[in-house]
């Protein structure tokens, strides 16, 4: 018969095991997760990157052909139409790149489910719609329901129950027996019943109870180390984010315009005679970094909402 609890005790560590693991699945599902969303946000970058390498070409196409009508007309020097030709060729070199990168990205999100060729042609997603972040604080009071730290947790409980259990180890067991024991040749019969206790001189089960109460501390440690890190990650994560949104921002409602404006004006004075083909030149060149700027920003604030959301494992 054991004493000290030591069933009660057993159960409740295996139930804690047991859920532990359970919440290792959803750990690992959701770092799953949150890798195929950022590959899926790469891969729509990656279609609007190309967009505007075709765009870019097309621009640098039209400028060519204009240089080239005033060349003939004998209006600008031959040196403008070499410019508008240099310009053009490094428009189709980005837009090779661009169609090399999509392709790659493509690849790397089709081998998030074990297709290592893509059978999609695009992905759809809603790549400018953003939103400002909420307070930091609404996402750091979700950490605690975050699946590591709930495995941590359950796996503290276990480690504190084992401790226990072994601390009962140490209390021996009473074995009970009962028998029927009969006498013929004196006519004497009945119940026998044998009661032995152990007598622990020589083993109190310290071993056990020094290791487990030693890997209840060091689970514990784990489970402390683990909040500061998801804390932190957090916190990078959210800044990050913040930063993200301002900058998509501030290049949507200013740079963007203005370099747009930029351009149109540098092409009218160009075709006006009134500026040079360098400031068409500069103009595009100003273009297209801020609208590559643009996709930058905000594939980072969609990347980094990924992985808030891993932290608060609310992907779905």
């Amino acid at each position: 018969m054991e004493t000290a609890n030591k069933r009660g005790l057993r159960t409740h560590a295996a139930i804690y095991q047991y859920y532990a693991t359970l919440v290792g699945y959803d750990v690992s599902r959701l770092v799953v997760l949150n890798r195929l969303v950022r590959a899926f946000i790469k891969v729509a970058s990656a279609q609007e990157l190309l967009k505007v390498a075709r765009e870019q070409v097309e621009v640098a196409k039209e400028s060519l052909r204009i240089a080239t009508k005033k060349v003939e007309a004998g209006k600008v020097s031959l040196i403008q139409q070499s410019k508008a030709e240099v310009a053009y060729s490094s428009a189709l070199v980005d837009l090779e790149t661009a169609e090399v990168n999509l392709k790659n990205d493509k690849r790397r999100l089709s081998l998030q489910w074990a297709n290592p060729m893509p059978d999609f042609e695009e992905v759809l997603f809603s790549f400018y719609d953003i939103s400002v972040p909420e307070n930091f604080e609404n996402y750091l009071s979700h950490l605690c329901n975050q699946a590591e730290v709930v495995q941590s947790l359950y796996n503290t409980l276990d480690a504190e129950a084992t401790w226990k259990l072994e601390k009962a180890n140490r209390i021996p067991n009473v074995n009970v027996q009962v028998g029927y024991k009969a006498n013929y040749e004196e006519d004497n019969q009945g119940m026998a019943l044998l009661v032995t206790v152990p007598l622990p001189f020589f083993n109190r089960n310290q071993g056990n109870i020094g290791r487990a109460y030693y890997d209840m501390l060091k689970t514990g440690e784990q489970g402390k180390q683990l909040w500061l890190i998801l804390e932190s990650k957090l916190a990078i994560s959210y800044e990050e984010w913040m930063l993200a949104y301002q900058q998509a921002s501030k290049i949507k409602s200013l740079s963007l315009p203005q370099a747009t404006q930029s351009l149109y004006l540098a092409q009218r004075g160009y075709q006006e005679g009134k500026l040079a083909y360098l400031d068409v030149l500069d103009a595009q060149r100003t273009l297209f970094d801020i609208k590559a700027s643009y996709i930058q920003a905000l594939m980072n604030y969609h990347s980094k909402q990924a992985d808030i959301d891993y932290l608060n494992s609310q992907m779905e």
